[in-house]
C-alpha cells in the first residue's frame, strides 16, 4: 500500500502523537519538557519514533508547501482526512518553524533540526598575543618590557620584520618601521581580549609619553589570541567581518587553520597575510596545543 508519509522524514512517520505533555517517557530514556518552554513556544504535539526520537510542530492554520494539504497523513493504512485527530497518525498542517528533539537516554543532549543543542559552557583558554611595531630597536624593547610586566613571561618571539607593507602609519610613526610578535606562556580567556585591548592602549599612552625623541606615537601594540582554529585579533574598529566584544572592543579572525596550516580571509590585511607572520603563528600554535 502506498506510504502517503512518505515525503517526511524517516523519523517523523509512524509515531505516536503525544499531545498537551510536559514532561514525555521514552524507553531508552527520559526527555523532560519544562512547562515554561511550552508555554513560550505555544501548543504542539509531540511524536517519539523509535523510542528515541520526537518532533514538537506548533499547530497553525497554514501548512509549509512542502507539506501536501490534501493527503492523509495517517501512519498506518486509512485515516480520518486532512487534519483529523489520531493517537496514531499525523495531524497537519504544520507551521514552518518545526522543531527535532532526540534523546538517547536520561542524560542525552536534545537535537534541534537533527543538530545537537549546544549548551552553555565555559570557553577553551587561548592564546595571548601581541604584535608590536615601533621605529626603533630600543623602543621596541621598551614596549616588550611593559608587555611583560602585564601579561607575564613571552614564550615565543617572531623575526624583526622590516614594515612594508604600507604607509599608513608614517605620519604618526615615522619611517623605518619594524614589526614584533610576541606569544605569551599564560593563557587567557577568550572573552578577556577586550579588556586586553584596553591594557595595550593604555601602555601606548604611557610609553608616548616616556620615550624621549619619539614621534607621537612610538609604538603600536596589537593584541589578539591564537587558537586551534584561527587567530584573532582586537580593535577599536567596528566593520562587517568584527564582532563586538564588549567595552568598545571588536574582534577580528584575521586568519584561520585549515588544511595543516594558516590561511588568510580576504578582510586580512597584506602583513598578516605574508608566509612568515602564518608560520609564526603556527609556530604559536603549536605551543598552544601543548599547553591545554
Amino acid at each position: 500500500m502506498r506510504d502517503e508519509t512518505a515525503h517526511l522524514p524517516h523519523f517523523a512517520r509512524r509515531g505516536k502523537m503525544v499531545q498537551g505533555a510536559s514532561r514525555i517517557r521514552l524507553r531508552r530514556g527520559r526527555l523532560r519538557l519544562y512547562n515554561a518552554l511550552l508555554t513560550s513556544l505555544g501548543t504542539f504535539h509531540v511524536a517519539p519514533e523509535g523510542g528515541n526520537v520526537i518532533v514538537l510542530a506548533p499547530l497553525t492554520t497554514e501548512a509549509p508547501s512542502f507539506v501536501p494539504q490534501s493527503r492523509d497523513y495517517g501512519g498506518e493504512a486509512g485515516g480520518r482526512g486532512e487534519g483529523q485527530r489520531d493517537d496514531n497518525r499525523w495531524f497537519p498542517p504544520y507551521s514552518l518553524e518545526v522543531l527535532l528533539f532526540s534523546a538517547f537516554s536520561a542524560s542525552s543532549a536534545v537535537n534541534v533540526c537533527g543538530k545537537t543543542m549546544g549548551e552553555v559552557s565555559r570557553p577553551e583558554p587561548v592564546n595571548l598575543i601581541c604584535a608590536v611595531l615601533a621605529g626603533r630597536e630600543d623602543w621596541l624593547a621598551a614596549g616588550k618590557a611593559r608587555l611583560v610586566e602585564a601579561f607575564g613571561p613571552i614564550d615565543l618571539e617572531s623575526e624583526h620584520w622590516p614594515f612594508r607593507h604600507t604607509d599608513y602609519y608614517r605620519e604618526e610613526m615615522g619611517g623605518g618601521l619594524i614589526r614584533v610578535i610576541y606569544s605569551f606562556q599564560d593563557l587567557i580567556g577568550p572573552g578577556d581580549l577586550a579588556a586586553v585591548k584596553h591594557t595595550t592602549n593604555r601602555l601606548e599612552k604611557e610609553l608616548a609619553g616616556s620615550l624621549k625623541d619619539a614621534p607621537a606615537r612610538p609604538l603600536n601594540l596589537d593584541p589578539g589570541y591564537v587558537e586551534a582554529s584561527k587567530m584573532v585579533l582586537a580593535t577599536t574598529k567596528n566593520y562587517s567581518h568584527r564582532v563586538y566584544l564588549g567595552d568598545g572592543i571588536y574582534g577580528e579572525s584575521t586568519l584561520r587553520w585549515r588544511g595543516g596550516r594558516f590561511e588568510p580571509w580576504e578582510w586580512t590585511y597584506p602583513d598578516y597575510s605574508s608566509p612568515g607572520y602564518m608560520a609564526f603563528f603556527a609556530r604559536v600554535r603549536g605551543l598552544y596545543r601543548e599547553k591545554q
